[in-house]
């Protein structure tokens, strides 16, 4: 499992202050294992895949607007591939853990990425089939 995305984090914030100390140096592994266990480090090695990719791009602390491009072409994706809506909350979810790992404001609190989110659920989510058949 990779934990690179991880690894970046505790470069910023309080952590960035606290593992000097050589004797935090063999926890951090164990921290990091425990920190990826429950939350998606594919969905964070995405993003910051994609942050990377592009010119100006910080993968932390991310730009609302960059963040809604972002979630837009997983928006498009999601409707090609036939994916749920979940796809994007993983996405929205894993910035803001993130953001808030390091010490940042989180983005989604962003009036523009709550209305992204909020536009991604009603496009992606299918509406519900009757089971009933018609006559």
């Amino acid at each position: 499992m990779s934990t690179s995305f991880i690894s970046d984090l505790l470069r910023f914030g309080d952590f960035a202050k606290s593992i000097d100390d050589p004797s935090f140096q063999p926890l951090v592994p164990r921290l990091l294992d425990l920190l990826l266990k429950f939350n998606a480090a594919n969905t964070a090695q995405r993003w910051k895949a994609w942050a990377r990719s592009k010119l100006g791009v910080p993968v932390l602390p991310a730009i609302p607007l960059q963040v809604a491009l972002y979630l837009t072409g997983l928006v498009d994706r999601a409707i090609q591939q036939g994916h749920s809506v979940s796809v994007i909350e993983s996405a929205t979810y894993i910035i803001r853990w993130g953001h808030r790992l390091a010490d940042f404001e989180p983005p989604k609190e962003h009036p523009l990425l709550m209305d992204v989110a909020e536009s991604a659920r009603r496009k992606v989510t299918r509406p519900v089939q009757s089971n009933q058949s018609t006559m």
